[in-house]
C-alpha cells in the first residue's frame, strides 16, 4: 500500500526534494511466519481428525498476522530513498 502524506517544511536529506514522503508498508517476515504456523496446526487437526470444528479455529485466524504484523517506513517521493 502507498500513499503520499503531507509534510510540512519536509526536506529529503539526500536529494534535497520539497515533496512530502511516501509511506510504504509490507507483511513483515514474523507476519509470514505466524500464518504458516497457523495453516500447519489448522492442517494438521484436520488430518488428525479432532475434528472439523477444531480445524476451522486456527484457520480463521491465519490471515491476521499477514494484515496486523507489518513494516512501515518512508521513502522520498522524488529519490525514492528510505528515509526511516
Amino acid at each position: 500500500m502507498v500513499e503520499a502524506v503531507e509534510s510540512a517544511e519536509f526536506r529529503c536529506p539526500f536529494c534535497r526534494s520539497t515533496f512530502p514522503p511516501i509511506q510504504e508498508s509490507k507483511t513483515s517476515f514474523v507476519g509470514w511466519y505466524v500464518s504458516i504456523v497457523l495453516l500447519s496446526v489448522s492442517l494438521a487437526l484436520f488430518i488428525s481428525c479432532f475434528g472439523i470444528l477444531i480445524f476451522w479455529v486456527p484457520l480463521c485466524f491465519a490471515w491476521m498476522p499477514l494484515v496486523f504484523l507489518r513494516d512501515h517506513w518512508s521513502k522520498c517521493n522524488s529519490c525514492g530513498i528510505k528515509l526511516d
